[in-house]
């Protein structure tokens, strides 16, 4: 998420903040003089040159620290838009902002903050009155929520602020400044009238950290827990924070909310914080009275719960809690159902529904194939609005469907007037096989109609009415959802959902976390503002372990109820490491094959969850590296990637083609590699407003085009944003989140103008589909299968040959891609081998379309795409022995460093482990050496001498039979020996799996202590007459098994589930 929308104003926590006034005398304070004296309007008109000024509020501003760096007021006319305004002037009292608006004198709200959101001065929106003169004069005490009219009575005395308790025995208050003197026996905490004794008082800067002498009990929260001291007025609640973290408070039951059925509806509510919880049914969403209200009673956990008989489908219902002494009406924030509510509406319209869930199900939804995801870079991913996708009249959907649930599975539409489909059979014929629907949960609308992408987060479980033919009617509202996932699914297209569990909307009044639990749901300073790392305004406490459970559950419910096949986590670097771990480990235990991923940054606060966090879990991130090499900055228009002539890029994007297994994934898989999404500007706009607007159109198309194939070849899970495959605009709009349906909405009728950019889509994404080998799942696979051509990247040139020899389901052996991002076509040294194009410039065919060797011509701006039979690399020369081999001694220094290899895999610990492989020449004689420990089992050694030998599975041999196989060059030779014995033996390979024992050569074995070093001396005549030597080494169990340890480690696999059977794709080569 870049930022979806200008950060979200704040609302007050009504009733719970006190007004933190000292009540002692204030001490004396400088004079402080206003600045309006001898003033008026005109002053300012001519100050702020704009004569239409009709109204000036001048804002004084004072921090204890002095330190007033990037920080300036937002500031608005009540009900309008806002604006920043800068700090201009000083005075003895601190800085002076001075906000000039043609507006008429009223309220004007304010909020002070640093000028890139990253933090407020306080949490709540403020506003001041100017009187009918039209000139206003505020002195606002940075921490302190209340602010001065009156200049003679500020006082810049410390003030407590707020009050937490984060442990049974710890409170923590916070002051406007550091308080003077501020001892133990000043202090008096309160349980239920009851006074507790205080052992210590730190003061940590402006926090004081206050242990109590004996620590409260569990059934103490709930009471009324104050403090009073120095610097409050009267006694200041104390709010339970960490404290509710303990485990004493952690429910785990998965039942919170309505749980309805015909007999009954049970509702359980979880705040621990409360005295008194009731539930008030209605009969209709427009009820302002209950015809009903059920008192729960208060249970383990802090969780209470009650139940009404009775069928209860149909009936809306509030939840009213009494915590801290105020008394507060809610939504359920566990609701499965809800009323459309638009927030131009009182509050009391808000309710959440009970619905019988088995009569939303649509026909078949119990019984019908729901598509499986095989592994995750099986899956494209098209992302979506829902109302964007089909709102357009140029949709060819019926008009009560557009932008709605049930348009975007609507059969059999078309552009009006042509053939082209659109909706979902366009998706079908395109052929992504998973959509990704940004936000369809509850979230804020500010009214009927009113556009947004949906990261408002209100209601986490409940479907967006808006999509919806029937909004007023929850059930039905749920009924076409479903008909959506099911139509999509029936269609073999997967479903995931755009998740924002980092933020609300809301915070305070309109938060139904806050109202029930205020300030444990979201994380906070100690002197109770609202932290923003999401640059929206608020961030959810993930860590807390009912946040987490929360979102657990919410996960949960949308797999099962709703047949979700993964999500997109907004903001995931929001997120602590353990809680992506946990939530990782309960999906996938949950849904095996669950797709999850996420975006690794934040909205500029710390980073807890970034590229490389991910590393061995089954969670996906944005390869926002990749995305940059391939389009540049996304934030400046002007910015140029690869396909734009940055050709600095190259080595991005050949590290984003590989995976990243280079730079920050351990799997390939945890590559999201994606050029656009909704985010930012849209690819086409990019490039045909950015710096490349003057290039011709079919250059532009070109680029585009250049951007999928590098997106839909590279190792990982390929992501594109709705409508590029026909070149969607914004026209220059790069943060559409509210811009409405004329800049969003799918204009279907460029399918005719951008007929063969979709057609280059479809068949990019099919030729993906149809070779496995675009689709490597394993760090191994890509090592041993990727290898990158040395190509001239400051031309812009990159390319790779991938090895599909072996891979199941893959019809080409070798396939060759190579990217010319220039604007005039170039000529390519190939590897060795006969290649068939399959692909160049537009072209696509299974066939051959031309056949290429030594050398191909790419043409310009295009990417071309071919398969051989064989092909083979230069590879490094084979070194010269440095002395004689000395058969009398286990050393192995008659070899070169650039003659060995220690990367070896041991997966049977090191009793069974090789340890170094070496190979060097002479004139006469190939010399290979290897150490390794092994107690009951047998080392290997295989050797491929030129174009390899005539059997890839070693299970298949007359001796030595292991499963052992290679998808690289097969061997003709192999040494053998069993255990610890000092007798290996050589022996051909010859066809049909039969093997020849050789007893010329010299082979000799030494055990020093349990290492064994085997050395062999082998003539060039009897390996032959070949320029190229390829080796590895297994240490293998028995007949028919395969083996634990692997030299060179890297690209070849052994699987334990399957006898370790061990696949050699990337053996140790030389050429001589």
């Amino acid at each position: 998420m870049f930022l979806k929308r200008p950060l979200l104003l704040g609302t007050a926590m009504l009733g719970l903040v006190a007004c933190n006034f000292n009540t002692a005398p204030p001490k004396p304070t400088p004079d402080y003089s206003s600045y309006l004296a001898g003033k008026d309007l005109n002053f300012f008109r001519t100050k702020l040159g704009d004569p239409q000024i009709k109204s000036v509020l001048v804002l004084h501003y004072h921090r204890f620290d002095n330190d007033y760096t990037k920080w300036d007021v937002w500031t608005w006319p009540e009900g309008k838009d806002g604006q920043a305004v800068l700090f201009t002037e000083d005075d003895k009292y601190g800085k002076i902002a001075i906000i000039g608006s043609r507006e008429e004198p009223g309220k004007r709200g304010f909020i002070v903050r640093k000028d890139d959101w990253s933090e407020k001065d306080v949490s709540d929106d403020r506003y001041a009155d100017i009187p009918a003169s039209g000139l206003g004069e505020i002195w606002v005490v940075s921490g302190q929520k209340d602010f001065y009219t009156d200049p003679a009575k500020i006082d810049l005395s410390a003030k407590a602020q707020f009050s937490f308790l984060d442990s049974f025995n710890e409170i923590k208050l916070a002051y406007s400044n550091p308080p003077q003197d501020l001892t133990r026996d000043k202090i008096s905490v309160m349980v239920a009238g009851v006074k507790q004794n205080i052992e210590s008082l730190t003061l940590n800067g402006k926090t004081a950290v206050i242990k109590l002498s004996a620590a409260l009990k569990a059934t103490d929260i709930g009471k009324d827990v104050t403090i009073s001291g120095p610097g409050i007025q009267g006694a200041m609640p104390v709010y339970a924070r960490d404290v509710l973290s303990d485990p004493a408070f952690t429910y785990s039951g998965g039942d919170l909310g309505a749980m309805y059925t015909p007999a009954q509806t049970t509702f359980k509510v979880w705040t621990p914080v409360s005295t008194r919880v009731q539930v008030l049914l209605f009969n209709t969403a427009a009820d302002t009275t209950p015809y009903k209200i059920l008192e729960l009673a208060r249970g383990d956990k802090g969780v209470w719960s009650g139940s009404e008989a009775g069928d209860l489908a149909g009936k809306y219902y509030q939840l009213r809690a009494t915590r801290y002494g105020v008394t507060k009406t809610t939504v359920d924030p566990y609701s499965k159902a809800a009323s459309n509510y638009f927030e131009n509406l009182p509050m009391d319209n808000s309710k959440s529904a009970i619905v019988n869930m088995s009569n939303t199900n649509p026909e078949a939804w119990t019984t019908y194939k729901i598509p499986t995801v095989g592994k995750r870079t099986d899956v494209s991913v098209y992302e979506v609005h829902v109302r964007d996708f089909t709102v357009s009249e140029s949709s060819g959907v019926p008009a009560a469907k557009r932008g709605k649930y049930l348009g975007v599975v609507e059969s059999g539409t078309k552009v009006p007037g042509t053939s082209y489909s659109t909706g979902l059979d366009h998706l079908k014929k395109l052929g992504v096989n998973t959509v990704q629907l940004l936000p369809v949960y509850d979230f804020g609308n500010e009214q009927e109609g009113a556009y947004n992408w949906g990261y408002d987060p209100y209601l986490y479980n409940v479907p967006e009415a808006q999509y919806s033919t029937q909004p007023g009617d929850p059930a039905a509202t749920i009924r076409e959802f479903k008909t959506m996932v099911k139509g999509l699914q029936d269609s073999g297209i997967n479903v995931i959902m755009d998740v924002v569990y980092n933020h609300t909307k809301h915070t305070g009044e309109k938060s139904p976390f806050d109202q029930l639990v205020p300030y444990y749901y979201y994380r906070t300073s100690d002197a109770g503002t609202y932290l923003n790392d999401t640059g929206v305004g608020n961030v959810m406490a993930v860590e807390r372990p009912m946040v987490k459970n929360f979102i657990l559950d919410s996960l949960k419910y949308w797999v099962s109820e709703y047949h979700i096949q993964g999500f997109r986590f907004d903001l995931l670097g929001t997120f602590k490491k353990d809680v992506v771990q946990t939530i990782t480990n309960e999906l996938t235990a949950f849904k095996p094959d669950i797709v999850l991923y996420g975006e690794p940054w934040t909205g500029g606060g710390p980073t807890y969850f970034g590229k490389g966090d991910q590393k061995g879990m089954k969670m996906g991130v944005f390869n926002d590296n990749f995305r940059n090499g391939i389009i540049g900055g996304v934030f400046n228009i002007d910015d140029r990637g690869f396909i734009q002539g940055d050709f600095g890029r190259a080595a991005a994007i050949m590290t984003g083609l590989k995976g990243s297994i280079d730079d920050f994934t351990q799997e390939p898989g945890e590559s999201t590699n994606y050029a656009t999404s909704h985010d930012n500007y849209v690819l086409w706009d990019h490039l045909s407003m950015g710096i490349t607007k003057d290039r011709p159109m079919a250059s532009l198309k070109q680029m585009q085009k250049m951007a999928a194939a590098l997106v839909f070849t590279a190792q990982g899970l390929p992501f594109m944003s709705g409508g590029e495959e026909f070149a969607r605009t914004k026209k220059g709009n790069g943060n559409s989140y509210n811009a409405g349906d004329d800049i969003n909405a799918f204009d279907w009728t460029r399918l005719e103008q951008f007929a063969d950019v979709n057609a280059y889509y479809s068949n990019i994404i099919k030729l993906r589909a149809d070779h496995p080998v675009f689709r490597l799942s394993t760090r191994a696979e890509v090592e041993g299968r990727f290898h990158a051509l040395n190509l001239d990247g400051s031309k812009g040139l990159v390319g790779f040959v991938l090895d599909g020899s072996g891979l199941a389901g893959e019809s080409w052996k070798h396939t060759l891609v190579i990217f010319n991002a220039s604007e005039t076509e170039q000529t390519v040294d190939l590897p060795e081998g006969t290649f068939r194009i399959h692909v160049r410039g537009d072209q696509f065919s299974n066939d051959t379309l031309a056949t290429a060797a030594g050398k191909v011509t790419v043409p310009a701006l295009s990417t071309l795409v071919a398969s051989a039979d064989m092909v083979t690399f230069q590879m490094p020369a084979l070194p010269a022995l440095k002395s004689a081999l000395n058969l009398e001694a286990a050393t192995l220094d008659e070899f070169s460093a650039e003659s060995c290899s220690n990367d070896a895999y041991a997966g049977w610990g090191e009793g069974n482990a090789l340890q170094k492989m070496c190979v060097a020449q002479d004139a006469n004689h190939i010399y290979t050496a290897i150490t390794y420990k092994t107690a009951d089992n047998s080392m290997v050694q295989y050797l491929s001498l030129g174009e390899g030998g005539p059997v890839s599975d070693m299970n298949t041999l007359d001796a030595w039979p292991r499963k052992v196989k290679f998808s690289s060059v097969a061997p003709n030779f192999f040494i053998a020996n069993y255990g610890t014995n000092l007798t290996p033996e050589l022996r051909k390979v010859l066809a049909d799996g039969k093997t020849e024992l050789i007893g010329t050569e010299t082979l000799k074995v030494f055990n020093t202590n349990g290492t064994l070093t085997l050395k062999a001396k082998l003539s060039r005549a009897t390996l032959g007459n070949a320029n190229k030597i390829r080796l590895a080494a297994v240490i293998v169990g028995g007949d028919n098994y395969g083996g634990g340890s692997i030299l060179p480690g890297s690209g070849n696999t052994a699987n334990p589930a399957d006898s370790w059977a061990v696949n050699i794709s990337n053996p140790l080569g030389f050429s001589y």
